[in-house]
């Protein structure tokens, strides 16, 4: 019986395109904008007790849902058992339908509130596509069977890798980065064949890291790496134009009407994240607790060179230390900072400031446009991960601390600017439905505003856990990865008219709880 419904509803996702409302086929939904179909009608006011049509264990992992029709792909890691895990679950009801493991040659070094688990799956109907930095990618078909997998190296950016794939053209695009191998792959989605690939080139003297996800734009690939943002040819890989700017390279660009739009953040892009540093003499009577005259790493641990914006002192890694970057500092490798030595440090530390900011990429360039094509740019409040939101001609982003940003996407003027209430940190990109604008907190406080021109707060949901992954919307229901569970919120008001596989009875085994 099962196996007869499986057949059925997939023949209709065979025929889904990126505008079904049933669809939200890579992270950020259809084609990386973040926008849910126009007739898309989540709720506005839910929580753990509050119009929860189902919830179900997600495993561990920071990567958003993928939804194909009646299926949502999610990854996970199983530290237990060292696998890296895709599952399925029905979307309608939240049973999990199978899981797939594969088992890491060479883990990735990542950041200590990560983990092994933080890409999106790509869907195309015809199968669904994983990819871990500690593996590579794989394909599987709607009943999970492998399809073809793709062996990569390790990947070697710092705090790890972040990026997912994306479907386009037939092509499946992943940017795979790192200290050595990083290069954009273009795979035939049929059979995971290399069409090409080509290497990831950044400015001189620049470290290796590209967080991003690809954004397709005017036939071409467009990467947002650390210090830079690059357009490839989608038919052959070539590199067309690039620009330099002061940016991590952790958001995801957004295109319409010709336009691209980047946000790039950095930790030396505003100088009020660096504090004043006091002199040599003074810095040595506050911190050489030993009296010689230079600094140990363990003394250096308290001297903050770089301050992450509107985050508490108490919170981890809220600032980067002396001590955290001492091999940086410390050139001779003798286990001491010298008065010389650390005078070079802030020396380059003022060489590598310059403003960060959102700003608007006209199309048409080749070569270096850094000075011919930027349209506009706005420098303040620019968040450190989240992308950014381009909904009904205005450009929604959110910074550290709950800081919302609405700009008008044809001028850069700033439509309004203030606090969601809801402070922290932010690292799930906003998404947009029916009208509405919804920003996730990592403490998991979800506000929900108007899309209009001022802060209009419609409602502000406590889903009590951390989230960092984006949400997700297929018709009337709103999904959300917490650290522990896969939510889909439903107005208990509302039901979804010809959802597909409302009909399927589940076994008390395969129940997901319900509230």
């Amino acid at each position: 019986m099962k196996a007869a419904i499986w057949m059925s509803t997939w023949v209709a996702v065979l025929s889904l395109t990126a505008a079904d409302p049933t669809h939200w086929p890579q992270f950020r939904g259809p084609s990386g904008s973040g926008m849910a179909a126009e007739d898309a009608s989540p709720p506005i006011e839910f929580g753990p007790g509050k119009n929860v049509a189902w919830h179900a264990q997600s495993g561990v992992g920071h990567g958003s849902p993928c939804i194909c029709g009646d299926r949502i792909f999610l990854l996970s890691y199983d530290p237990a058992g060292k696998k890296l895990d895709t599952l399925a679950w029905d979307r309608s009801q939240g049973a999990e339908l199978w899981r797939r493991s594969l088992t890491p040659k060479e883990p990735e070094q990542v950041h200590s509130i990560s983990n092994l688990a933080t890409a999106t799956p790509a869907c195309d109907g015809d199968r669904v596509y994983s990819y871990f930095g500690s593996y590579g990618l794989a394909a599987y078909t709607p009943d999970g069977k492998l399809a073809w997998e793709y062996s990569m190296p390790t990947a070697s950016v710092p705090f790890g890798s972040g990026t997912s794939p994306v479907v386009s053209a037939g092509l499946i695009l992943l940017s795979h980065d790192g200290k050595a191998n990083a290069a954009l792959h273009a795979l035939r989605a049929s059979d995971g064949s290399l069409k090409w690939k080509t290497p990831l080139t950044r400015p001189a003297n620049t470290m290796a890291g590209s967080h991003a996800t690809p954004a397709i734009w005017n036939g071409q690939a467009v990467i947002h790496g650390l210090n830079s943002v690059t357009g490839y040819d989608m038919s052959d890989g070539s590199r067309l134009w690039w620009l330099t700017s002061t940016t991590a390279g952790t958001s995801t660009p957004v295109t319409q009407d010709g336009m691209l739009y980047v946000s790039g953040w950095s930790n030396v892009g505003d100088s009020s994240y660096l504090p004043q540093q006091p002199a040599w003499p003074e810095l040595l009577a506050k911190y050489d607790t030993d009296n010689d005259k230079r600094l140990n790493k363990q003394e250096a641990q308290s001297i903050y060179l770089m301050r992450r914006p509107e985050l508490p002192d108490n919170t981890p890694s809220a600032h980067v230390t002396a001590g955290l970057v001492f091999g940086l500092l410390d050139l001779d490798k003798d286990g001491f900072v010298s008065e010389e030595e650390w005078k070079g440090s802030q020396a380059r530390i003022t060489q590598m400031m310059g403003r960060h900011g959102l700003f608007a990429l006209r199309g048409g360039g080749t070569g270096d446009i850094t000075t011919t094509h930027i349209a506009w740019k706005e420098s303040r409040s620019i968040p450190e991960v989240p992308s950014p939101l381009l909904y009904r001609g205005r450009i929604y982003m959110v910074a550290n601390g709950g800081i919302a940003t609405s700009v008008d996407a044809g001028d850069g003027r700033v439509v309004f600017r203030g606090r969601l209430g809801a402070p922290g940190e932010y690292y799930a990109s906003p998404i947009a439905a029916a009208g509405r604008v919804y920003f996730v907190s990592r403490t998991g406080v979800v506000t929900v505003l108007a899309a209009s021109d001022e802060l209009k707060i419609l409602a502000r949901n406590d889903l009590k856990e951390d989230v960092f992954a984006s949400p997700a919307v297929a018709r009337d229901t709103l999904y959300i990865r917490t650290a522990t569970r896969l939510y889909a919120f439903r107005d208990s008001k509302r039901t979804t008219a010809g959802a597909v596989g409302e009909a399927i009875r589940l076994d008390q085994h395969d129940s997901p709880q319900k509230d």
